[in-house]
């Protein structure tokens, strides 16, 4: 979509948002969408604050929400948003971790790109040793040949070496095994 056609759509959001309609989930994330890819950062801030649940249950915290915030989340790639970017990350990787949920193929890997654009490989590391013991996540080979490439810019040897090994398992776990029994 073009930019005009994100303005006309963000004109007839706010529209239904002030008018008496009820805004559901799917308005939510219509919205979410819209100020992602406008990269308008505040208004994209709201919407996240309310599809995480942080003032408010209003929303219940699941899957499919999850989804839909880490893959908007890549859209800040500019460098002023790239810590605002790693704290929302963040807090959405504790609220799926607190409520158990799954992390998708997708959202997996943008969660990983956005440890790695930020240099958290101690993050990684983390992140992947708990997947590994709890199964709530489905790889792909894409992702691990992402942090494979991507672990040469760890410049610190021993934590380069933490987020190899928990690559290998990972990879070992969830990849190879899988294709053997295939």
């Amino acid at each position: 979509m073009n930019m005009r056609k994100f303005t006309m759509a963000e004109n007839i959001f706010e529209d239904k948002s002030n008018e008496k309609f009820e805004v559901g989930l799917k308005d939510e994330f219509i919205g979410l969408n819209i100020y992602a890819s406008q990269k308008k950062y505040n208004e994209y801030k709201e919407k996240f604050e309310i599809l995480i649940g942080h003032d408010t249950e209003e929303y219940p915290f699941s899957k499919e929400i999850a989804s839909q915030l880490g893959n908007t989340l890549t859209h800040f790639e500019d460098e002023k948003f790239k810590n605002d970017r790693l704290m929302l990350t963040e807090r959405l990787m504790k609220k799926m971790s607190d409520n158990y949920v799954h992390y998708e193929a997708s959202l997996f890997h943008n969660v990983m790109y956005v440890l790695t654009e930020s240099q958290q490989w101690k993050e990684v590391a983390n992140l992947l040793k708990e997947l590994l013991s709890s199964e709530k996540v489905t790889p792909t080979a894409k992702t691990i040949s992402y942090l494979k490439a991507n672990l040469v810019y760890s410049f610190e040897n021993s934590v380069r070496l933490e987020v190899q090994e928990a690559i290998q398992n990972f990879e070992r776990k969830f990849l190879i095994g899988k294709s053997r029994n295939v």
